[in-house]
């Protein structure tokens, strides 16, 4: 018997998003509220643009640039003023091969199946470019690529008309891809930026720039993404049916693979705020909008990672049970269960553990950061009473060691300083953490003991 199937799928949704983006006045400077120049900071007092107005001579020639990529304003509205309608599209393509074959001698049964997935999907961003927020619900958090297979078989050979052997064999593998928005060479230079910590994945990627309140430039985080997983399965179970007894034995055997390099904002997120264009500690004074053409950074985030975290794990479980009918009535059904469930690796050497004695990270490089559990029995036992032929009672009890479901937590092995965050922050709500035009001052910790 010989199955095949396909089915497509060509979606494409309209949807709108609404933002805050600077007023016409804004990006000349202009603003409502009393904005203060920073270069006159003496303690708590500074001096106010007159008119509430920043030259252009005293904006951040960063900033300057970096307006050109914010989209004029669709209405004369100060708040949710630019709207932009797109469609968001959510392509797919699946399909499966199946064949089913049953022996002419020993009634051998055999079948495979191969599955294979492939998705494209686009949302609807803020801006055309690819900068800002996705609205809730999308289908993705930028441009994405999805690939997977999946193959399950499965062949059972029958020794006598007592004793069946099932084997399976299974292997699934999923990657997806995911950009962000992007720039033609690695940010700092692009941008004029000095000082961004070189990361040799997504380099070129946009950074985000985010004045509160107002829509960010660059792409959400966790966008740019490129990372695939895979689940090889083999479970054999052989079952004897004695007398009054059902007997089955076996064993399930799982290794797991996670290949992953997703840092969250890979060439940093600048967050501007009213600090840098108010009068310190004056509430209602200063714009994120006005700080931020002059530069004043309030906090500074990048997060590092050099290649790929490469995950391994394996669990091995093994089992026996016996069904036994006592009676006409009465079913008894006992088990054990034996699990293995291996300690994560990563094969390159990319994982530390804190010493709480030594108050030092340790280096494993590719051998497991905990021992191997060995005492995982779980014990079961259930039974089965026909009270009358229209009333059953059963009851059971079991002890499971169970796996966590999902794509990343059977890898328990921590990767810092192979994977970290680095910041800078104002010192104090009134002094930025540095001017946008002379960049961060941050460098990664390097895989010492004392990170």
């Amino acid at each position: 018997f010989l199955f095949a199937d396909y089915q497509g799928q060509r979606q494409s949704i309209g949807r709108t998003v609404t933002s805050n983006v600077p007023t016409l006045a804004e990006r000349s400077g202009v603003f409502r509220q009393n904005i203060y120049d920073p270069a006159t900071t003496v303690g708590n007092t500074r001096q106010q643009f007159p008119n509430n107005t920043i030259p252009q001579s005293a904006m951040d020639p960063v900033a300057l640039a970096l307006l050109e990529r914010y989209p004029l304003p669709t209405n004369g509205a100060t708040a949710n003023n630019y709207s932009r309608t797109a469609n968001e599209v959510d392509d797919q393509d699946q399909g499966d091969v199946r064949i089913d074959h049953k022996f002419a001698t020993g009634g051998d049964q055999l079948f495979g199946r191969l599955s294979h997935f492939r998705g494209h999907a686009e949302p609807v961003t803020a801006f055309p470019d690819g900068s800002g927020t996705i609205v809730a619900g999308s289908v993705a958090v930028g441009p994405q690529d999805t690939r997977s297979w999946a193959f399950a078989s499965n062949y059972q050979h029958a020794f006598s008309t007592s004793l069946l052997n099932e084997l399976r064999l299974g292997d699934t593998r999923r990657a997806v891809q995911r950009s962000a928005v992007s720039l033609s060479s690695p940010a700092g230079a692009a941008l004029g930026i000095p000082g961004i910590p070189s990361s040799s994945q997504f380099a070129n990627t946009l950074p985000a720039f985010a004045p509160n309140g107002y829509q960010q430039l660059g792409s959400p985080t966790n966008t740019a993404s490129d990372f695939s997983t895979s689940v090889t399965q083999i479970s054999d179970s052989l079952t004897w049916v004695k007398g009054r007894h059902t007997m089955k034995m076996g064993l399930d055997w799982r290794r797991e693979r996670l290949d992953v390099i997703q840092p969250p904002s890979p060439t940093g997120s600048f967050v501007f705020s009213t600090v840098g264009s108010d009068l310190p500690g004056v509430a209602g004074t200063g714009n994120a909008f006005a700080s931020f053409l002059l530069g004043q950074v309030q906090t500074f985030s990048i997060d590092l990672q050099q290649t790929d975290i490469q995950e391994r794990a394996r669990i091995q479980e093994y089992f026996i049970q016996d069904d036994f009918k006592v009676s006409e009535r009465l079913t008894v059904n006992a088990g054990l269960r034996y699990t293995l469930n291996f300690p994560s690796t990563e094969i390159n050497g990319q994982a530390a553990v804190f010493n709480l004695d030594t108050r030092q990270l340790e280096y494993p490089g590719t051998e497991p950061v905990r021992p191997l559990k060995k005492d995982n029995f779980g014990p079961r036992i259930g039974a089965v009473y026909r009270l009358t032929d229209q009333t059953v009672v059963s009851s059971g009890y079991g002890k499971v060691w169970i796996e966590m479901a999902g794509i990343t937590t059977p890898f328990t092995t921590p990767n810092f300083p192979f994977l970290q965050t680095v910041t800078q922050r104002t010192p104090d709500n009134t002094t930025p953490a540095f001017v946008l035009r002379n960049g961060p001052a941050v460098a990664p910790v390097g895989a010492t003991p004392d990170a």
